[in-house]
C-alpha cells in the first residue's frame, strides 16, 4: 500500500504500517512544544489507533495475497514450501494472519512464484478498502499532542499525493531549525496566531490568515502568545 505509504519493511524484518516521510538530515531530542513530523522524534510519538487498525488490515490483506497468488499460480502450499525453501507450516500461518512475514521470508516466497516486492505490494495496494470520509477520531496524530499537535488526513488513501494536516500549537511552542524539503505548501489559520517565517522574511498570521510557499525555502513556525493556535495545512507531494 502509499500503501506503499502504509506498508513499510522496517529493519527488523516484519511489516507495520507508517505515514509517509523522508527522514530528517540529523537525530535531535525534542521536547515539548517542539518538533515536525519530518524530525525522528516526532516518529518516536505513540502512534494514533488508524494506524493501528490500518496496520491490522494490511497485515490480513498481505496473507490472502500471499494465498490469492498461490491458487492463480495452481499451486499447492506444499509445492510453495518445496519452491520457497520456507516450511509448509509457516506458509499456512502466514495465509491465516497468524504470522508476521520478515523481509527475508516474504522474498523467498513471492520470488518462487515470480513476483517481486514491489509488485506485490502495489497491487496489494489496489485491492485494499478506504473510506474517502474520516471521523475526527480517524485523524491520525503524527506530531505531539503535547507541543505540535499534526493530525493527518487520509492516511490510508491509496497513491495519496497530499498531505493535509490539522495542526494546533500550544502557547510557545516552535518547530525549532528552518527545514526545507522538495514540495509546496499552503494554509490557513483557523484560530489564534502562528508566527511563519519563509526565507528572510517573517509574519504573524492571526485567525483567516494564510501562506503559500515553495518548501525548498528554509520555513520555520512558531507559537509567540499565550494562547492556542491551529491551522489547516497541505503539502503536495507528501515529502514532509
Amino acid at each position: 500500500m502509499t500503501r506503499a505509504e502504509a506498508v513499510d519493511i522496517v529493519t527488523n524484518g516484519s511489516v507495520r504500517c507508517k505515514p509517509d516521510r523522508h527522514p530528517p538530515p540529523e537525530d535531535r531530542t525534542v521536547g515539548p512544544g517542539d518538533g515536525r513530523p519530518g524530525t525522528s522524534a516526532a516518529r518516536r510519538c505513540a502512534v494514533a489507533r488508524p494506524i493501528r487498525v490500518e496496520k491490522e488490515r494490511a497485515m490480513a490483506a498481505i496473507g490472502l495475497k500471499i494465498q490469492e497468488l498461490r491458487r492463480r499460480r495452481q499451486l499447492s502450499a506444499r509445492q510453495l514450501a518445496i519452491r520457497s525453501g520456507i516450511s509448509h507450516s509457516t506458509i499456512s500461518l502466514l495465509e491465516r494472519d497468524r504470522l508476521s512475514p520478515s523481509l527475508d521470508t516474504l522474498s523467498a516466497i513471492l520470488e518462487a512464484m515470480g513476483s517481486t516486492l514491489t509488485g506485490f505490494f502495489s497491487e496489494l495496494e489496489a485491492t485494499m478498502p478506504y473510506s474517502p470520509f474520516y471521523r475526527s477520531d480517524e485523524l491520525a496524530e503524527i506530531g505531539r499532542a503535547d507541543g505540535i499537535s499534526y493530525r493527518m488526513v487520509g492516511i490510508n488513501h491509496p497513491n495519496r499525493h497530499l498531505l493535509l494536516l490539522c495542526e494546533t500549537y500550544t502557547p510557545g511552542s516552535d518547530t525549532g531549525r528552518a527545514l526545507s524539503h522538495t514540495a509546496q505548501e499552503a494554509g490557513v489559520v483557523t484560530r489564534g496566531a502562528v508566527e511563519v517565517t519563509v526565507g528572510e522574511e517573517t509574519r504573524l498570521l492571526e485567525t483567516g490568515d494564510a501562506y503559500y510557499f515553495d518548501s525548498q525555502t528554509p520555513h520555520r513556525f512558531r507559537n509567540p502568545t499565550d494562547a492556542p493556535a491551529e491551522l489547516i495545512s497541505a503539502i503536495t507531494p507528501p515529502t514532509y
